[in-house]
């Protein structure tokens, strides 16, 4: 994904706690990776790469999840 997204993939600590973090009680959980697409060609490209790898996706929108379903225990 670094390789196709550039800096629109990040893998620094404060971005992905940012995108871990929700008003749920669960305990925050951090993704391994945020990706930034721009284009539909790019969200099919990340899906499918994270497909073959066995990668879990998970949508982020602003951040309200009270579910915690944002949280990445896998990564």
């Amino acid at each position: 994904l670094k390789q196709r997204l550039g800096e629109r993939f990040q893998t620094g600590e404060a971005i992905r706690a940012q995108h871990a973090h929700t008003t749920t009680y669960i305990p925050t959980q951090a993704p391994d990776g945020v990706a930034f697409p721009e284009t539909t060609a790019e969200v099919q490209e990340t899906v499918s790469a994270c497909a073959a790898h066995r990668v879990p996706v998970i949508a982020f929108g602003v951040g309200s999840s009270l579910e915690g379903h944002t949280n990445a225990p896998g990564g």
